[in-house]
């Protein structure tokens, strides 16, 4: 915690690029985002339901990290357990807790998707 605003440093998405300019921040609980000008997601907390969209090893970073899954970005948002970014052409992505359900549109269950695409490979 810090009683007085500090800068911080660490939006490097590309080494020969250098270090990409800001324009929106996006904060929880435990979580943070930053959106570069060039349309870069940038995250650091904790994430232990995957907000942090770094794959399931990294739960926690202390530094600004690369979320490279994700580029042309233009809004950026989070919540306690969840992150969303929007593209310039539109796309929505949405990573951590709650996305399962969003995942291929449909409320149906994994095991009845296996019984199709078996019955499909049959038929």
């Amino acid at each position: 915690a810090s009683l007085v605003p500090k800068e911080v440093k660490g939006f490097e998405a590309r080494e020969e690029d250098g270090e990409e300019p800001v324009w929106m921040v996006a904060c929880s609980m435990f979580h943070s985002l930053a959106l570069t000008v060039k349309g870069d997601v940038f995250v650091w907390g904790k994430g232990e339901e995957g907000q942090l969209g770094l794959g399931p090893t990294n739960t926690s970073v202390k530094k600004p990290a690369h979320v490279k899954t994700v580029s042309d970005i233009d809004c950026i948002s989070c919540s306690r357990s969840h992150s969303t970014a929007v593209t310039r052409g539109g796309d929505l992505w949405i990573w951590g807790q709650g996305m399962g359900e969003l995942e291929d549109g449909d409320d149906e269950d994994e095991e009845e998707k296996k019984k199709k695409k078996s019955k499909d490979k049959k038929g």
